[in-house]
């Protein structure tokens, strides 16, 4: 018996030390961080992805934080990205997470087959770098990054508090094949007055809500610049809450 005792007395705290949180580093606010992750999304076949990232000032490891990951468009890269959207995501105190395109794309990345995965394994690096919250991780993109966005914010639904699509492309046909009704998203969908995508935003829309996603869709005008409505997006989105300050 006393045996016994002494075993369950030593997983009892084999237990508590498995369950203990893992020590997180401070990070400087400061500057923007690089990051890699290894991908195998084909058999014998290893990519490795960079990604950036920052957090907010009075950033501190002791309490978790909102984040935004934000997917560029075509053409474009990581690092452009996250110039445009660090002000944005200091603003409402969010840690910023953008990741570098899976294939090449004239003169930058694009999103290929392995996004999904190349999106998943930084969202776990990350939790390995910074205390994120679970709980309020927001997904957006613009033009193909929004299109990716929303295909993988649709498929893991609870993975994201919020889905913006910024002047995105839309496969409206496969959503509702991806919207899971058990797990409505919020998702913002923005697009211009003249371009040729807007019947595919109405189309996505109206499909999205058939599924009993909450939508807000987003006209501007040609001249208006996507940065001056970051804010609508960002309330609809709920990352302009007091809960997130």
């Amino acid at each position: 018996m006393k045996q016994g005792i002494i075993s369950i007395s030593i997983i009892m705290s084999l237990l508590h030390i498995s369950c203990q949180k893992q020590t997180l580093p401070d990070i400087d606010s400061g500057p923007q961080h690089t990051g890699y992750v290894t991908i195998r999304g084909v058999p014998g076949y290893a990519q490795s992805i960079q990604f950036f990232f920052s957090v907010p000032s009075g950033y501190s490891p002791k309490k978790s934080w909102p984040m935004i990951i934000a997917l560029h468009n075509s053409g474009s890269n990581a690092n452009e990205m996250h110039v445009a959207w660090r002000l944005t995501a200091d603003s409402v105190h969010c840690v910023l997470l953008t990741i570098q395109g899976d294939i090449t794309y004239d003169s930058g990345y694009g999103w290929g087959r392995n996004a999904e995965i190349a999106l998943m394994d930084c969202i776990k690096s990350m939790h390995s770098l910074v205390n994120i919250s679970m709980h309020k991780i927001f997904l957006i993109g613009e033009g193909t990054g929004g299109f990716t966005a929303l295909e993988i914010g649709l498929k893991y639904p609870k993975k994201f508090a919020g889905l913006g699509v910024l002047n995105g492309v839309y496969d409206f046909h496969a959503f509702g094949k991806l919207a899971d009704q058990n797990h409505p998203c919020r998702i913002y969908i923005e697009y211009l007055k003249h371009d040729d995508i807007v019947l595919d935003a109405l189309h996505a829309a109206h499909i999205l809500e058939q599924n009993g996603h909450q939508v807000r869709l987003k006209q501007i005008d040609n001249d208006t610049k996507s940065t001056s409505m970051r804010d609508v997006m960002l309330s609809y989105l709920g990352i302009l809450s007091q809960e997130n300050r």
